[in-house]
């Protein structure tokens, strides 16, 4: 769902994958953005956001919406930064086997 209020724009939606074999849900999503206007800055629009994915990390978002339009045609820019805790923990591990392998050669 999209739309627009006098904060700024918001967008969410809810995702399912399903599993081909059995036709069963095997993952699902929900995702929640929301970008508010910035005081004397008419072009860009904050933005913060929030992923929940069964069996998976969360993600949380944050950036800048700079929404323009050309004649009818509206378009919408979107730059965010996602964190994940999940990635976070794969990239230790990956900086702990580069040491183990330094070390042991």
């Amino acid at each position: 769902m999209f739309g627009t209020d006098s904060s700024g724009i918001y967008y969410w939606n809810v995702d399912f994958e399903y599993d081909s074999e059995n036709t069963s849900i095997s993952l699902s999503s929900w995702l929640l953005l929301r970008s508010f206007h910035i005081p004397k800055i008419v072009l860009i629009q904050a933005v913060i956001g929030f992923r929940a994915t069964q069996g998976l990390s969360n993600m949380w978002y944050a950036g800048i919406l700079v929404p323009f339009a050309i004649n009818d045609f509206d378009i919408y820019s979107l730059f965010l930064y996602i964190y994940s805790k999940e990635a976070e923990i794969t990239k230790k591990d990956k900086d702990l086997e580069q040491l183990k392998t330094k070390l042991g050669s």
